[in-house]
């Protein structure tokens, strides 16, 4: 007979998994059960420093909410028509490069590495993040319920990563977006197929005091390292009230890791994709204009600032 006081083997092993994530996190904080369930979904994975640093912000605050530009730039829909009007103020800015340009040692960018998240920016427990609709048709109650100004810039931007991501996916792709760290480790896996060998490869900069969504110029000073990976899916932040990831698996991308020198000296590993097929891409997307290239015709690479993810398997 078992014993009233006996604890089942399921909570001792969970007992036991936030026990070893609990060594690992930030700062001696508790573990979430968002860290417990990295930590069993994906026993061999690395958490990159910054996803630990969602899950204990440095600052609290009302809602969990994430502007990535108050100027109004939502951030890269990689094929939709987009005029980044944002950064009239950065009209240098090198928002998208050639495959070549990348592999060239010496070439300047001005380009945006750092994190583009606030402080306050963590993501919602999955059970919380689930019971709230994540809908255009519910936005209404979005808003009401984390005290969001319907007319506000915040409110605009929201609705914009609703209908990004209510868009019908490319042909070649497959997305998710994620309102939970715990449903995005679970669409990863189920994209790549295996928990097995995962990696989840982010920018690192050796200077993370640069002010949130400044540009700066960089020169590639080494060899660009292809990441020979057969599958890739890839993160990226999204304005919302509460942290959202736009996660999608785009065929005929390659990934690099590139060594990066800031104009001050200071070093970045920065992870840069290629998209080699574009030929489904918006023709007015602003890259093409930027680049001056048709769709379909050539690759068109973009750096990952630090709080975007890919994940591969090795």
């Amino acid at each position: 007979m078992e014993s009233k006081f006996m604890v089942p083997l399921i909570l001792l092993l969970s007992l036991a998994t936030i026990a070893e994530v609990a060594s690992n996190s930030l700062d001696g904080a508790f573990p979430t059960i968002a860290e417990a369930h990295w930590k069993t979904v994906l026993p061999d994975t690395r958490m990159p420093v910054v996803i630990n640093e969602l899950l204990h912000p440095a600052e609290k605050s009302h809602s969990a909410g994430v502007i990535i530009d108050n100027n109004g730039n939502n951030g890269y829909n990689i094929y939709g028509k987009e005029d980044f009007t944002s950064l009239r103020n950065v009209p240098d800015a090198t928002l998208f490069f050639l495959e070549d340009d990348l592999k060239r040692s010496g070439t300047r960018m001005h380009i945006q590495l750092s994190k583009r998240m606030t402080n306050s920016a963590s993501f919602l427990p999955q059970s919380e993040a689930k019971s709230i609709p994540f809908s255009t048709a519910d936005l209404p109650n979005t808003l009401s319920r984390f005290s969001i100004k319907p007319n506000s810039n915040l409110a605009l931007r929201m609705q914009e990563t609703l209908q990004q991501c209510e868009a019908p996916a490319l042909k070649s792709e497959e997305k998710l977006c994620a309102t939970s760290l715990e449903s995005m480790v679970d669409f990863v896996v189920s994209k790549l197929g295996t928990n097995k060998g995962v990696q989840a490869r982010v920018t690192v900069l050796e200077d993370r005091t640069v002010s949130k969504r400044a540009f700066k110029w960089y020169m590639v000073a080494g060899m660009a390292e292809e990441v020979g990976y057969v599958k890739t899916v890839n993160c990226h932040p999204q304005t919302y009230a509460y942290l959202t990831y736009y996660c999608h698996s785009l065929k005929g991308t390659r990934t690099y890791v590139v060594p990066f020198v800031g104009d001050d000296g200071t070093n970045a590993e920065v992870v840069a994709e290629c998209h080699s097929d574009t030929s489904e891409w918006d023709a007015k997307h602003i890259s093409f204009k930027m680049l001056h290239v048709k769709p379909g015709s050539v690759p068109i690479c973009h750096a990952l600032p630090e709080d975007s993810i890919v994940w591969m398997t090795s």
